[in-house]
């Protein structure tokens, strides 16, 4: 989500009534009159709403209001650069106008105002990610705290958006959302990764659950060819010429005790997961305190 910035993120269904109606019964000596069944309502099963965002150099184009809910955000950069989208939740009172103002001041200032909610990790030029988080209603921003290669954060060359968030209109007492069938499982730990124990290629989603104490995320690199996690520590201390890794997505940040879900297509090879979000009391990325965790797909 902060990678470097730091150091260098329905169809609506209605419910179906279902209502039977008794016929009273008579006879020439009296009316029999029968119970009527209760009528009985039948929850709608709806898959969640999908919004399409892409990213540019440097812009979001996304709408401004969706319903929340369960989302399935799905991002396409269509950028030269690596590019995110991390979903953040305002405080209430918090405008988008307030929100800038403080973050003029400082993240100190700015990132108390806002929680975590997810979104698609960093995408490689032409990279494609899914993920599936709850959005409560409110104000929410879309931000991209990736740098540039001149060292200036995304986020400040324009990659800040307002988005509002409404409640749905099939009502959440009516619906049950058909949620992603699960493969596996990660947990977000302070400072620490739990990845399923074998990985398969192909088509995956992962459960993400943030299980630490302060925000956490995963952000997902394939190492190229004979590359090594020496060599993207070197490349990421110092950059140098092409990375020695592609950025494939993964799971923007998440407040404690959050969740949401990671859709994947793996082909096989050697990947690492990151999170570069600094830990407020030492300054350090969380991936300096021990939140690397490389993994095979086969």
């Amino acid at each position: 989500m902060f990678a470097h910035t730091f150091k260098q993120h329905t169809v609506m269904a209605a419910a179906t009534l279902l209502a039977a109606f008794a016929l009273t019964a008579c006879s020439p000596a009296a009316a029999q009159p029968s119970t009527p069944p209760a009528a009985a309502v039948e929850a709608a099963v709806v898959t969640p709403t999908v919004v399409q965002i892409v990213t540019k150099d440097h812009l979001f184009e996304a709408p401004a209001e969706i319903e929340g809910g369960w989302v399935t955000v799905k991002s396409r950069n269509e950028g030269a650069e690596p590019h995110h989208v991390q979903l953040a939740q305002l405080n209430d009172g918090v405008t988008f106008e307030a929100f800038v103002e403080a973050l003029q001041q400082g993240p100190e200032v700015a990132f108390p105002l806002m929680s975590l909610a997810g979104g698609p990790g960093p995408l490689d030029t032409g990279g494609e990610a899914v993920v599936t988080v709850e959005l409560a209603p409110g104000n929410y921003v879309l931000a991209d705290f990736l740098p540039s290669a001149d060292g200036v954060p995304h986020i400040a060359k324009g990659m800040l958006a307002p988005l509002t968030v409404v409640a749905p209109a099939n009502g959440a007492d009516d619906v049950t959302v058909a949620l992603p069938e699960v493969a596996g499982e990660v947990k977000l730990m302070s400072f620490s990764f739990v990845l399923p124990q074998e990985i398969q290629a192909g088509e995956q989603v992962w459960k993400v659950t943030n299980e630490g104490d302060q925000w956490h995320e995963i952000s997902l690199i394939k190492l190229a060819e004979g590359k090594t996690m020496m060599d993207v520590t070197h490349w990421m201390h110092a950059p140098d010429g092409p990375p020695p890794f592609t950025n494939v997505g993964g799971m923007q940040g998440l407040d404690p005790g959050e969740s949401a879900y990671l859709h994947l297509d793996l082909t096989p090879g050697e990947y690492v997961g990151l999170c570069h979000i600094p830990d407020p009391a030492s300054g350090k990325e969380h991936a300096e305190l021990g939140m690397v965790m490389p993994f095979t797909v086969k």
